[in-house]
């Protein structure tokens, strides 16, 4: 789905996509809203391929989500500690790892839900994106959690092995065209996560960043996920918002409990995973919404 133009507009719009009994569907971020028209438009300025102003989809089939698991790579590594509001140390990356062309060598991996790499952040409070603020964040489900009694926070990295070679098959299957190989692979999981100060709730969510050659992409995987009242932002975002991204859900009842709008919807045609090509960002050219950048492939 490509977007150029959109006139501004105080009529309702829907974008995506539905099928016979919504068994699949998919709601583009802005539908329904102020977004939705005109030059601001988050239609014509965002997008799910790193292409402002593109949404791409797989809709030849939707296979069915593992209950018990979700589609998590492996729940393994260190163990930050128990703590309220807390992170783990600094974590040395063996490979850098670049961000929308920033280049980092550390990474932290917050209680709360997010990912930043300058400082530890301890922020709770979910905030919706764009934040236009000073730090880069990846944040599969910011929220208010609390693992001093239950939950743990695993960290581990890969530069070999089967991970890798999961990591290159998935990518080439929901990005085809960039004969993409994994050098290196950071898993960070949430695991039986409780929400402040409900203590016995279990969420378990996970983030995957994997890398090779001039590609980064982040996976973003869901389990299990407790009701709770909480609000909850899913997705990333950049310093001064550059490039950003909601997945559909954050702020909204459907966040979680079983029909969680994260675990049930996907990008990439797996109920409970979103992957996002996260390297650079391409200009849009503001006459046409083509990318500028002739070089990205999209599926």
């Amino acid at each position: 789905m490509n977007y150029g133009i959109i006139a501004p507009s105080s009529h309702n719009v829907q974008a995506g996509y539905d099928t016979v009994n919504s068994v699949h569907y998919f709601t583009i971020p802005g539908s329904f809203s102020y977004h939705a028209t005109g030059n601001n438009s988050s239609f014509r300025l965002g997008s799910n391929v790193n292409v402002p102003g593109r949404w791409a989809f797989r809709i030849d089939h939707g296979p069915p989500l593992n209950e018990d698991t979700g589609p998590f790579y492996p729940i393994a590594g260190n163990t930050s500690s128990r703590s309220l509001h807390g992170s783990s140390p600094q974590i040395l990356l063996q490979q850098p790892f670049v961000y929308f062309g920033q280049s980092y060598n550390h990474i932290y991996v917050n209680h709360n839900g997010h990912l930043t790499f300058s400082a530890p952040w301890y922020n709770y409070i979910p905030q919706r994106f764009p934040m236009y603020g000073s730090r880069d964040v990846i944040a599969p489900f910011w929220t208010d959690f609390d693992n001093r009694v239950n939950g743990q926070v695993y960290y581990n990295q890969y530069t070999s092995g089967s991970v890798l070679q999961q990591a290159t098959q998935d990518i080439n299957e929901y990005f085809p065209g960039f004969n993409f190989s994994a050098t290196w692979v950071f898993v960070a999981t949430w695991y039986e996560m409780a929400y402040y100060p409900m203590t016995g709730t279990r969420t378990t969510i996970q983030a995957v960043l994997i890398s090779g050659g001039q590609y980064s992409f982040v996976l973003m995987n869901y389990g299990i996920i407790a009701p709770s009242s909480h609000h909850v932002q899913a997705g990333y975002d950049t310093v001064n918002s550059v490039h950003y991204f909601t997945i559909p859900g954050s702020f909204s009842y459907n966040a979680t409990g079983n029909n969680s709008s994260f675990r049930l919807g996907s990008n990439v045609n797996v109920p409970g995973r979103w992957g996002f090509l996260i390297n650079h960002g391409p200009p849009l050219n503001e006459d046409t919404g083509k990318s500028e950048n002739k070089s990205v492939l999209v599926f």
